[in-house]
């Protein structure tokens, strides 16, 4: 079997296809909403798409070592600084209501920045994952819309979250506009 970077170099830079994916609005809402409603993590269901689209159908065991590594970086890194940035926007400390400084929102900033670099890491470390399964060949014609729906299927199945996948069509439609 021949890696699909070796036939189609650059297919498998999984950050790259995070962020232009992700980049659309319609994606970015459909995520963040996934994500606040059901607790989703959006780097998992863009991983689903890229592994659809790039390497075709999860094997046994990964997804659920992806949620495992993944739920890691929610529960210790990625999602305190989510919390972190999200309260900084509301918080008053002590409830007093005062302007915000220009250091408290460059403070701010560096957090957000913080969590960005984290979700890259995160990116970083899930390709690696991947690449330790193996290679594959890339999906068929016709296929990918397939696979990326049954990936995502799969990720909703191994995180617990009862949701219907189809609500995702418009990240799979935008996912599919890359390939």
């Amino acid at each position: 079997m021949v890696p699909v970077e070796e036939k189609n170099p650059g297919s498998g830079a999984f950050s790259a296809f995070a962020e232009s994916v992700y980049a659309r609005d319609t994606v970015r809402e459909t995520c963040l909403e996934w994500q606040d409603r059901y607790g989703a993590d959006v780097n998992l269901l863009l991983f689903a798409c890229w592994f659809g689209l790039t390497r075709g159908e999860m094997p046994d065991g990964l997804m659920q070592q992806a949620v495992q590594l993944s739920s890691a970086w929610q529960e210790k890194i990625t999602g305190p600084l989510r919390q972190c940035r999200r309260d900084m926007k509301h918080w008053h400390p002590g409830g007093v209501r005062t302007p915000r400084s220009p250091d408290y929102e460059a403070l701010r900033a560096q957090i957000k920045a913080a969590e960005l670099d984290a979700e890259r890491q995160q990116e970083a470390d899930l390709k690696a994952l991947c690449d330790r399964h193996g290679s594959w060949r890339a999906p068929g014609p016709g296929q990918s819309g397939a696979l990326v729906r049954a990936n995502l299927a799969l990720y909703c199945l191994e995180a617990g979250i009862i949701a219907d996948p189809a609500e995702l069509s418009p990240l799979v439609d935008q996912a599919l506009k890359t390939a």
